[in-house]
């Protein structure tokens, strides 16, 4: 599995050296402390889901022949879930222009 990350990344991570640092990680599939992802689905029935990076690390997914885009990263579940719902807003939401 090759990870993408996308051009609209979102994270609640402020230190830029910090987020530097976790992106290096990913890209390197090196385990580590827990950082959560928000990814596209890997099966039809989501829009996105939310795993833990270290999980993605295992046999099964190392196996896995796709690249998987990563629309946000955050060092904590309930980080992860708050910006996946920006996500949704900001992919779903009407816009307001046209109110």
């Amino acid at each position: 599995m090759k990870f993408v990350f996308s051009e609209k990344l979102h994270t609640d991570v402020a230190d830029e050296k910090k987020f530097s640092g976790m992106l290096k990680r990913i890209s390197r599939k090196k385990p580590g402390m827990p950082i959560y992802l928000i990814t596209e689905p890997l099966s039809e029935a989501a829009i996105y889901e939310i795993y833990e990076f270290n999980t993605l690390l295992q046999p099964y997914y190392r196996k896995m022949k796709r690249r998987l885009t990563v629309f946000g990263i955050s060092t904590s579940q309930k980080g992860a879930r708050e910006l996946l719902v920006d996500l949704i807003r900001e992919d779903y939401a009407p816009d307001k222009e046209g109110v």
